[in-house]
């Protein structure tokens, strides 16, 4: 017969503390960065690789670049719940839509700007569903009709 007793002399959160992993050891997660960003431009070249950095402008397609890698330290984010959701994958520019969406999940989102360099936008962005069962982001021109600007996965 084989036994196995388990003893606790303290319990832990569930959450672990920032930057330590299941056994309590802290990670550098700059030196994974590194290592890892080494290893891709290894095997695909030093240029290959590209960061999206963002942008100080309203205009989801300008508010970001993509620029080389950068190897620093990174900044941390605002929680994800502090930022307007947003797709993942975002047209490099509006395309038309046939048909109206057929079912609405949140919105408006106004976006306005580039009154300053004569590219002004202005409009309300919804998420919603089309008639295919695709999540899209979208909005609708006065004069133009609806617009699908980027997908959701």
């Amino acid at each position: 017969m084989v036994s196995l007793v388990l003893s606790v002399k303290r319990f832990l959160g569930r959450e672990a503390a920032s930057g330590q992993d299941l056994l309590g050891e802290t990670q550098d997660l700059n030196e994974a960065w590194h290592t890892l960003i080494s290893r891709l431009q290894a095997r695909l070249g030093g240029h290959s690789l590209r960061q999206l950095s963002p942008q100080a402008d309203h205009r989801p397609e300008r508010a970001w670049s993509a620029s080389e890698v950068q190897r620093k330290n990174h900044s941390r984010l605002p929680s994800p719940d502090q930022l307007p959701r947003r797709p993942l994958w975002l047209l490099k520019g509006p395309q038309p839509l046939a048909e109206a969406p057929t079912m609405w999940f949140s919105g408006p989102e106004r976006i306005s700007g580039g009154w300053w360099d004569g590219q002004r936008v202005h409009r309300d962005y919804y998420i919603a569903e089309l008639s295919t069962g695709q999540l899209a982001w979208v909005f609708r021109d006065v004069r133009d009709g609806w617009f699908v600007h980027g997908w959701f996965g």
